[in-house]
């Protein structure tokens, strides 16, 4: 998390591993997002040894279904408000995310 807290003040730890950071105030100190989410996983790498997905987009719920994209895989991805997903990715992330959050959804 301290690496994170250098690129914004506003950290909101999800998991014991996730954490959503707002850029909105500090973007323009780092260049663009995607060269920003970059450096923050190879800084992981580089200083904790372990390899992060980040997702990028303009809310919490798009971030975490594009960090989601392939995981396993230390990767930056985005998504944006506009961008069409397939059903099988909307159900997937969809599933995923309710796990997360221990909300039963069923009959998607």
């Amino acid at each position: 998390m301290e690496i994170l807290k250098e690129y914004s003040d506003n950290v909101e730890q999800y998991s014991i591993d996730e954490a959503f950071v707002d850029m909105s105030e500090t973007c323009h100190l780092f260049g663009s997002p995607v060269e920003t989410a970059n450096q923050i996983k190879d800084r992981v790498y580089n200083e904790l040894g372990f390899t992060v997905n980040i997702g990028i987009s303009s809310n919490k719920l798009l971030a975490k279904m594009a960090s989601d994209f392939e995981n396993g895989i230390a990767k930056v991805s985005t998504i944006a408000d506009t961008s069409v997903m397939s059903m099988d990715q909307i159900k997937r992330a969809t599933l995923d995310l309710s796990n997360q959050l221990g909300v039963s959804v069923t009959d998607i």
